[in-house]
C-alpha cells in the first residue's frame, strides 16, 4: 500500500502511475479525479474591532475552511487558531497598527479569500520602535525612533523603572 498527497492539478481525471526502483511500472487510467472545489469564503467576523495590542478572540464564519487553514490580519499571522469546523474558526488577533485591516484565510492548497477592512484596531497606538540615543555633547542626547501609526505625541522620561522616572520633554508625532 502506498499513500501520497496529490499536487495541484486541473479539474478532471488524471492517470496515476507507480514506478518501481527497477523501472517496472503500472498505470491506472483516470485513476484520480480532481474536483472543482471552491476556495474558502468569509461571511462574517465577530467582533470587528479590538485593541492594537492584539489578543482579541475573533470568530470567523464562512465556508470551506480546510484543516491547516491559515489566517492573516493585515500581513500578520494570528497568534492562535482553532478550526472548530469547515465553517467556523476562532483566532486570537496579533498586534497591529491603528485602523482597518483586511482579514485573509488561506487553505493549504493555496486557495484564499480576503475580506477587505474587516477588522479595526483601536485604542492606544503600539509603542515606537527602534529607539536610539546619541550623545551630542556632555549633557545633551539626541533620541530617535520609528513613529508608531496613530501616535500624535510622545513624552520622554529618564530612569530605570516606573517609580524613578523623570520627565524630560514632550513632542508631537510629526
Amino acid at each position: 500500500q502506498l499513500s501520497a498527497i496529490t499536487p495541484p492539478g486541473p479539474v478532471g481525471p488524471v492517470n496515476v502511475t507507480v514506478i518501481n526502483p527497477d523501472g517496472a511500472m503500472a498505470k491506472l487510467v483516470s485513476g484520480y479525479i480532481y474536483e472543482d472545489k471552491p476556495g474558502p469564503q468569509i461571511t462574517s467576523i465577530s467582533p470587528t474591532s479590538g485593541p492594537s495590542s492584539g489578543g482579541t478572540e475573533v470568530t470567523i464564519v464562512g465556508s470551506q475552511f480546510d484543516p491547516g487553514v491559515k489566517v492573516l490580519f493585515g500581513n500578520t499571522s494570528v497568534t492562535s487558531l482553532q478550526r472548530k469546523s469547515d465553517t467556523e474558526l476562532v483566532v486570537i488577533t496579533p498586534e497591529g497598527d491603528l485602523g482597518a485591516v483586511d482579514v485573509t484565510v488561506t487553505n493549504p492548497d493555496g486557495s484564499s479569500y480576503t475580506l477587505p477592512d474587516a477588522f479595526t484596531y483601536v485604542g492606544p497606538p503600539k509603542p515606537p520602535e527602534g529607539l536610539a540615543a546619541r550623545a551630542v555633547s556632555a549633557n545633551t542626547i539626541e533620541l530617535s525612533w520609528v513613529a508608531a501609526t496613530g501616535a500624535t505625541s510622545y513624552e520622554v522620561y529618564f530612569g530605570e523603572s516606573r517609580s524613578d522616572q523623570y520627565f524630560l520633554a514632550s513632542t508631537t508625532g510629526e
